[in-house]
């Protein structure tokens, strides 16, 4: 009689689980979750930088030596500082874009679906099923192309911050050994030299705060792509 009763009470507990494991299921949560993911691809694709790939540092360098051509030859570099700025700004404001649509980003899809029970009953209706599968496809590509556009602004901020402590010293190594004939040259490059430290310190202390950023929102997105791509899909064997 013992055994029987163990039995009983065993098939009443994994009854029980399912049936809880059924209330815990919401059948719009994979509806809802797909949506969002769909909302936040369209919306990162809109980045230029995720699409185009822009080289903001090759335009950067560019820009740099055209600075060091204006100061060898005694002209004033504002509009070339003005143009550094623009482009710098760009990154800044594009990098952002990418870090406010990773900030969106669901951490889990299947948050409160990773219950057996559930996946089984999802597995049950064809169009359930078809609709988790597609969800995860379409998540593993969100985060692949957040992965993909952070990945690329980052190394852009790395390559400009190298390259501009070089470039930048340069510049100043040149205007500090420049010969000066006149009052007019001394105002010249010593406002050249202050145009040249405002890129050095206030440009690239922006840069290195949003390079930082999108280091650490690198960090949060490279263990999402691991995971959603180890997740079985129902009708993909």
């Amino acid at each position: 009689m013992d055994a029987i009763k163990k039995n009983e009470d065993k098939v009443l507990n994994g009854k029980s689980l399912k049936n809880r494991a059924k209330a815990a299921y919401d059948k719009n949560k994979i509806k809802w979750t797909l949506n969002l993911v769909f909302k936040l691809l369209k919306k990162l694709v809109k980045v230029p930088v995720v699409n185009k790939f822009l080289d903001y540092h090759k335009t950067h360098i560019k820009y740099l030596g055209i600075v060091l051509t204006s100061v060898v030859n005694m002209e004033p570099i504002d509009k070339e500082i003005e143009d550094i700025t623009i482009n710098l700004d760009d990154y800044i404001r594009q990098t952002e874009e990418v870090l406010a649509a990773i900030a969106e980003l669901p951490m889990d899809p299947l948050e409160g679906m990773r219950n057996p029970v559930i996946i089984l009953e999802i597995a049950e209706d064809p169009a359930a099923a078809k609709e988790y599968d597609e969800m995860l496809d379409a998540y593993q590509e969100l985060v692949q192309t957040a992965l993909n556009a952070i990945t690329h602004c980052a190394e852009q901020g790395r390559d400009i911050e190298r390259d501009t402590r070089d470039h930048t010293k340069n510049i100043i190594d040149k205007l500090n050994g420049m010969t000066v004939e006149s009052a007019i040259d001394r105002v010249l490059i010593e406002r050249n030299k202050t145009r040249v430290q405002f890129v050095q310190l206030d440009l690239m202390t922006r840069i290195q705060r949003v390079r930082s950023r999108a280091e650490d929102a690198k960090r949060v997105v490279e263990p999402l792509i691991v995971d959603v791509a180890l997740i079985g899909r129902i009708n993909k064997k």
